[in-house]
């Protein structure tokens, strides 16, 4: 018997060459004209893709899941598993991670993709793409009969390769588990066809690597972003220590957003405005600080969006509403949910407020579990003249320590931005003037043991609250958080 390490991959393969390419032959003969409704499903992946519809990720997740399942029981148990009885655990594997995506990204909802947003997202959809259109090609070209070409959906090297790019795709986190087996799968393929000598044999495995280095390196990115996020929370201490002179500010116009929708559609723009109007808008220079359902009013809607000074508002706007695919793709889905957008304030930051300070790396992801975000709430003090420095001077100094004696905690304080809109397509509050300031609250029995504890002290009901009174009309929003809000209650 010859010694161990004198086996080569090539003594431990129960089949030949041949026998392997006739088995993709008698399969395609067998199965046609599957392979065109394949091709249709790839393209189908592909054009949900571009339109970015919001049940888009649900869809590619089902797709997906069928051609994992297809090719465990018509490719792995019907026919390799007659050359090869490894087969039948393959099918294991491959029924797994239909399993996997069917959790994952149908029943959950968990998985949404970003295609070209950055560089590992165009490299997805070139991943993609290639198995799709021009690895089928590949083995003809090097000699293989047109008989034997493999598909994407069919045969699993390609349905493991594409499913890898549409993965490097899914915005958030690297998505380990559903990664796992494609590129298992990718090591094993490529060792067989390497013990075959198939010229090929790198092609597979070479994809593998390339979006499990994708993956490393999101990770990598996404880690070294929560460590600055963590430190720059850190530095600024929690709630009870907020330092107006501490913190970087994040933006130096804001706009309040009030929309009016109708019965029973603020769920629906939530969820697109959770899945597509963040980071598209983020990209182009702006911050979404938060956005919240508002109590006791079902069919308001509240966000909030911040600008480094009013030109570059400006310039954002206008590259958002006239060029990003995003709003484009999903305008008139969120249009279609208003009845009114027009309620919008523009302000400032007040005194030695610098506004708020969330580091957006600590925003929930698309895929991140619901979680309860606390309750923040906004108070709007109308005025029938601008807010002056005096005022803003005595909440600073008189009011705050009231507040905070009562355990609550002013986050930001702002007063009306009066620069002309330099966005005059979207309408702003002309002619009036607000002091705002918002607080934030761990959940709603926090907040209203707070606001017991406000109303009676002495120095609230005295001198305070009868100073609001008499600048003008306070509004008292009551906010719960949406799922990826950054602006939370804790």
């Amino acid at each position: 018997m010859s010694e161990w390490w004198t086996y080569t991959l090539s003594d431990f393969l129960l089949f030949s060459p041949q026998t392997y390419y006739r088995l993709f032959e008698l399969y395609n003969a067998a199965i046609w004209p599957a392979q065109i409704v394949a091709f249709a499903l790839g393209l189908a992946i592909w054009a949900l893709l571009r339109r970015a519809e919001p049940p888009r990720g649900r869809l590619i997740a089902a797709i997906l899941a069928g051609c994992w399942l297809w090719v465990a029981i018509a490719f792995h148990l019907s026919r390799y598993a007659t050359i090869n009885w490894v087969a039948v655990y393959f099918a294991g594997g491959f029924g797994f991670e239909s399993a996997l995506l069917i959790w994952t990204g149908v029943i959950r909802g968990r998985l949404e993709f970003e295609p070209g947003r950055d560089a590992i997202g165009r490299a997805g959809v070139w991943i993609f793409l290639f198995a799709l259109l021009v690895q089928p090609l590949i083995g003809p070209l090097l000699g293989r009969e047109w008989r034997q070409t493999e598909f994407f959906g069919i045969a699993p090297d390609l349905t493991a390769v594409a499913t890898l790019g549409i993965l490097s795709l899914a915005a958030g986190r690297a998505r380990w588990e559903l990664i796992a087996v494609p590129a298992i799968w990718c090591a094993i393929s490529g060792a067989t066809l390497w013990s075959m000598e198939a010229p090929d044999a790198w092609v597979t495995p070479l994809a593998g690597a390339l979006v499990v280095a994708l993956a490393v390196w999101k990770t990598l990115a996404r880690r070294r972003g929560r460590m600055k996020g963590g430190k720059a929370m850190a530095a600024r201490g929690s709630p009870k220590e907020v330092d107006f002179s501490v913190g970087e500010p994040c933006c130096q116009v804001l706009e309040l957003r009030q929309y009016l929708l109708k019965p029973g559609e603020r769920d629906r723009l939530i969820e697109l405005f959770d899945r597509h109007f963040i980071e598209s808008q983020e990209a182009l220079g702006m911050r979404v600080i938060g956005q919240f359902r508002v109590r006791e009013q079902p069919d308001l809607f509240l966000w909030i969006r911040g600008f480094p000074d009013m030109p570059s508002r400006g310039r954002s706007l206008e590259a958002f509403y006239g060029e990003s695919p995003a709003w484009r793709q999903n305008r008139d889905a969120a249009n279609a949910t208003m009845i009114d957008f027009s309620n919008v304030l523009l302000l400032k930051p007040a005194g030695r407020s610098r506004g708020f300070t969330q580091d957006p790396a600590r925003r929930p992801g698309p895929e991140d579990p619901d979680s309860e975000g606390g309750v923040i709430v906004a108070e709007i003090t109308s005025s029938e003249h601008a807010v002056n420095d005096e005022f803003v001077a005595w909440f600073e100094t008189e009011v705050i320590p009231v507040l905070r004696r009562s355990g609550i905690v002013s986050l930001a304080h702002f007063v009306t931005e009066p620069a002309v809109n330099t966005y005059p397509q979207l309408p702003v509050r002309d002619g009036e003037h607000v002091f705002v300031w918002f607080a934030a609250f761990p959940d709603r029995a926090a907040y209203r043991s707070a606001l017991n504890s406000l109303h009676a002290q002495e120095a609230w009901n005295g001198t305070i609250a009868p100073r609001f009174a008499a600048v003008g009309l306070r509004q008292v929003l009551e906010l719960e958080p949406t799922r990826r809000s950054l602006l939370r209650g804790h």
